[in-house]
């Protein structure tokens, strides 16, 4: 059942509640008239009738204004696959505010010559890492590859994750962070390797 769809129940639910309230009162009303002698049951007729033509109109009102604000929904994007739809669009952003920082460092060309180490890449994440690293952090938070990684234990989505809050640090823009932070990332690696 949709977010409309029960939408559309509460508003029918509440209109037959209104009516049945309607009719309660109506009838304690009549009742209450009838003990009387009869006396006012002309107005009584009168109120149960306008009781009813009011509900009446309270209940097409809001259903004309249900049914204008899911056309105005429909028309902004929110249906069915709007959480699926929100999950990519949150998933390429944390991808793309990721690419320079992987991009520099697959394009550096110092680094063959300096066993794989990216001076460059360093240079570039003086500047790149906090948006790099929100990056990692939405992508980690949307994508079931990442996250199952995490589960299973991967070595560099650990470190990944858990030396990502140096990037916001204040002095992790210096040299001696940014080196701490890559030295700690290798070192870290290197063990791995052995177990």
């Amino acid at each position: 059942m949709g977010l409309f769809d029960s939408i559309g129940k509460f508003v029918e639910d509440t209109a037959k509640d209104v009516k049945n309230t309607a009719e309660d009162v109506g009838g304690f009303v009549e009742d209450t008239a009838k003990d009387i002698g009869g006396v006012v049951n002309k107005n009584v007729n009168k109120i149960r009738k306008g009781i009813k033509q009011g509900e009446t109109f309270i209940r097409k009102g809001i259903k004309k204004t249900l049914v204008k604000t899911e056309k105005g929904l429909k028309k902004a994007g929110f249906n069915k696959n709007f959480g699926k739809d929100f999950k990519r669009g949150f998933l390429k952003v944390a991808k793309a505010l990721q690419m320079p920082q992987k991009w520099i460092e697959e394009h550096d060309v110092t680094a063959p010559y300096l066993g794989g180490f990216s001076i460059l890449g360093l240079a570039a994440s003086f500047g790149l890492s906090p948006i790099t690293t929100i990056g990692f952090l939405e992508q980690i938070a949307v994508d079931p590859k990442l996250q199952q990684k995490l589960k299973d234990g991967d070595l560099q989505t650990i470190l990944d994750l858990s030396l990502s809050p140096l990037a916001f640090v204040p002095g992790s823009g210096s040299i001696a962070g940014k080196g701490a932070k890559k030295g700690l990332k290798a070192a870290t690696k290197n063990i791995g390797r052995f177990f």
